[in-house]
């Protein structure tokens, strides 16, 4: 985790565009998971209002 973090705070100005990556890599994981898990959640997911 100290690894990652340092690369983070490498990018200084750019820190805004890292947690977007880092966010997006686990979206695609956790959409996975509660699709399959209850259908219900997909649902909220896919509604935006």
């Amino acid at each position: 985790d100290k690894p990652l973090v340092d690369k983070r705070k490498n990018t200084g100005h750019s820190g805004s565009q890292t947690p977007p990556p880092p966010l997006q890599r686990q979206a695609p994981p956790s959409r996975q998971a509660p699709q399959q898990a209850a259908p219900v959640d997909d649902i909220d997911d896919d509604i935006p209002f």
